[in-house]
């Protein structure tokens, strides 16, 4: 059907797009091809998603320190995906105000 083709060409494509803005791959638009960028190999063979990996790229530096080092790894994506049991939320919020590191979230680059 022409409408499924057309719906499974622009998921394609708005895929496409969004790898290549988090720098997972290239894409020649003229030639139509699609190569891997070194930071897509990365996510690939760590099973990582590309917005984790692009996380890591924007935020990682060699002079993070612990903190820092810390909630980086906490913004994977990939917790995002883990399910929170029942009153777990409760239990986390009392523990946050025992936590030595204070709990940020990234700043957007």
């Amino acid at each position: 059907d022409f409408w499924i083709s057309d719906y499974l060409n622009q998921l394609i494509g708005d895929t496409v797009l969004d790898l290549q803005d988090a720098a997972c791959l290239s894409w020649d638009e003229e030639t139509d091809e699609i190569v891997p960028m070194p930071l897509g190999q990365i996510a690939s063979v760590y099973y990582l998603g590309y917005q984790t990996a692009r996380i890591y790229a924007n935020h990682l530096h060699t002079s993070c320190s612990f903190g820092e080092l810390f909630t980086i790894f906490c913004a994977a994506q990939e917790f995002h995906e883990l399910p929170v049991r029942h009153n777990e939320d409760k239990v986390n919020e009392s523990l946050h105000g025992d936590c030595r590191l204070p709990i940020e979230t990234l700043p957007e680059r």
